[in-house]
């Protein structure tokens, strides 16, 4: 008969062996799958400058007469950490887990790596812009990028609105002085008309599609007429200011063409007033980038900048970008 008080476990001694001979890999070395030699600080961490610390839960708990065989730790009582442990804070009695209590220290591992990853990137600090010519023109074309639907007459303010804003841009005395201030300048100025131009042409589509919408329900639209000053129209701050208001009710017919004809007024103006139309701009700008490329305005321009503008060489970016929003506009059909 065997006796199994005094037979050594084999299976069980072999575990701990086991157990005792593995090795746990720091927290930097584990997120990065490094190889860890398992001191404190490793071999790794030392070399590449790293936050090297061990996380509490990657350590198996220490035998005790209250832990049991299966390595959970008994409720009862705790086990302070030994001498020759990272001192650890004890998280037996918190409700927030381990990995909550390190974000010091992965904040301070995710930092010092992206240092040592880009150190050119975070350290050279571009001199600040004494405009905002950029972040102007990144605003308006978000705003009209995030219009599902041109409502008919209501976004026509909002089309006039960047218009008026974009001459703030055009004619900005910062943005001549550096070469790439030029190059965005112009580009991005001619990317917004191009988003300008193809609002105007949803506003056009909006207006026959709520034409036929009427006409097939036989449906009659209301047109409000407002009195206020005609040199006020194009101030954004004195957009409220209406002195007087008149409601009529018109045939779908006839309100698209109004529209229509309200849309053409605010790309082209009217007869005794065009100067804060969309195709005064468009016109201003290709004058504006066309003296720019024959005298190039910033002393860091290259060489490759200056151009005649003319037949005999090819047509600036800029000039392309504004010519396809002039196509588009006179394909309109009002």
């Amino acid at each position: 008969m065997v006796d199994l008080e005094r037979s050594p476990p084999s299976s069980n001694s072999g575990l701990l062996r086991k157990r005792r001979r593995a090795k746990v890999a720091c927290e930097s070395c584990r997120t990065r799958k490094r190889k860890c030699d398992g001191q404190e600080p490793c071999g790794t961490c030392v070399q590449l400058e790293y936050d090297c610390h061990y996380g509490l839960t990657l350590k198996a708990p220490k035998r005790t007469p209250e832990t049991p065989r299966g390595g959970q730790a008994s409720t009862d009582a705790a086990e302070p950490p030994g001498t020759g442990q990272n001192p650890v804070a004890d998280t037996s009695n918190t409700a927030e887990p381990p990995y909550l209590l390190n974000l010091e220290n992965h904040a301070r591992i995710y930092e010092s790596e992206s240092q040592a990853t880009y150190p050119l990137f975070l350290h050279s600090q571009a001199e600040p812009s004494s405009c905002a010519c950029l972040s102007l023109l990144y605003l308006m074309m978000e705003q009209l990028r995030a219009k599902d639907r041109i409502a008919v007459p209501g976004d026509l303010v909002l089309l006039r609105n960047c218009v008026s804003s974009s001459k703030q841009v055009l004619y900005c005395q910062e943005c001549p002085r550096r070469y790439l201030s030029i190059v965005q300048n112009g580009t991005m100025l001619g990317v917004l008309c191009m988003c300008i131009a193809a609002c105007y042409a949803r506003a056009l589509e909006t207006i026959d599609a709520e034409m036929k919408r009427a006409s097939d329900a036989n449906e009659r639209k209301q047109l409000c007429i407002s009195t206020s000053n005609p040199e006020a129209l194009h101030d954004p701050s004195s957009l409220g200011n209406v002195l007087s208001s008149f409601s009529v009710d018109i045939a779908a017919s006839e309100w698209a063409s109004i529209m229509r004809r309200t849309v053409k007024v605010e790309i082209f103006g009217s007869e005794s007033s065009k100067e804060n139309s969309f195709m005064t701009f468009i016109d201003t700008l290709q004058e504006r980038q066309r003296g720019w490329h024959q005298t190039p305005p910033a002393p860091d321009c290259p060489s490759t900048y200056r151009s005649l503008c003319d037949m005999t060489g090819p047509e600036p970016v800029c000039l392309a970008i504004v010519n396809e929003a002039k196509k588009l506009v006179n394909s309109f059909k009002f």
